[in-house]
């Protein structure tokens, strides 16, 4: 009970300050079901509360954003997190039409679980009792076109907890948006095992086909991953995530979205590092509101 009383105590005192005057942040309230077709689906709840700050009003070509998520994971007894979410970018306008940009994110979890337990991160869509952390430098392209914006990004993806570089990659990301409220892209996630036992090396690409369209205070957003592993890395299925927002105020929004993932996944037996793959098909959900002021 002292608990959940925590809880609705952080939710209260993120939505009075928030609502005291305009200070550029965002508080938001999730809850979310891992899987609703798997085992213990009441294990598999998770209620996250967050705030958020964007600022691109400081400096001229400054972008600074930063979320902090607290997610209550209800395994067998009860587990926190800290999800912590930071981004800074610079931009640079070239002419009139087209803008160069420069990134770092930083995308972190940190645990506060009792024993062995696995509180989940939403931010990093995984299940762990270890601080995380990776770090992604990169650039960005925009050239401002009639009937829209074309948009290319690259970044450098670097793990560097709790085992530094273990993994790094390469991210591109293309894409567009349409003056009459569609946009359309792809990102393709290139990995590198830097650290592997069994190989010098192997990699695996995961490719997403993202859209969605917008119009008054209705967003509609999906995304369609498709992982193609290689150099002997078990294929896993694919993963549509459909999206809906809607602006119930000016400053409120409601949103609804769902994973349903390992489409067309083989059953792979676990094999040492190797975690294998059920084949069963899996259904996430998750439902919330943000306030933005």
């Amino acid at each position: 009970m002292k608990k959940l009383s925590l809880l609705f105590l952080v939710i209260f005192l993120t939505g009075t300050i928030a609502m005291s005057e305009d200070l550029g942040l965002t508080a938001g309230l999730e809850m979310g079901f891992l899987d609703l077709l798997g085992d213990d689906v009441d294990e598999n709840i998770y209620i996250m509360p967050s705030i958020a700050y964007e600022n691109d009003e400081l400096v001229p070509g400054l972008e600074l954003y930063a979320a902090l998520g607290i997610p209550f994971w209800f395994v067998s007894d009860f587990a926190l997190g800290f999800d912590l979410d930071l981004r800074v970018a610079y931009n640079l306008e070239i002419g009139s039409a087209s803008t160069f940009g420069f990134f770092l994110h930083s995308e972190n979890f940190i645990p506060a679980a009792k024993d062995k337990q696995h509180p989940y991160s939403p931010l990093l869509e995984d299940a762990t009792n270890k601080f995380t952390s990776w770090l992604t430098p990169g650039v960005s392209f925009v050239q401002s076109m009639d009937f829209g914006d074309l948009y290319a990004e690259l970044g450098v993806p670097m793990y560097l907890a709790p085992d530094p570089f273990d993994y790094t990659g390469l991210d591109l990301t293309l894409g567009a948006d349409f003056s009459m409220g569609l946009g359309a892209g792809v990102t393709i996630e290139n990995w590198i095992r830097t650290q592997d036992r069994k190989n010098d090396y192997s990699f695996f690409d995961i490719i997403t086909l993202f859209c969605s369209y917008e119009t008054g205070p209705f967003w509609a957003g999906l995304d369609f991953a498709i992982p193609a592993y290689k150099n002997g890395i078990k294929l896993e299925g694919m993963t549509i995530s459909p999206e809906l927002r809607y602006m119930v105020l000016d400053n409120l929004q409601i949103y609804l979205g769902a994973d349903i993932g390992n489409i067309g996944g083989k059953k792979v037996v676990a094999d040492g590092d190797d975690e294998g793959n059920s084949g069963d098909i899996s259904l996430g959900l998750f439902f919330g509101a943000r306030f933005s002021f």
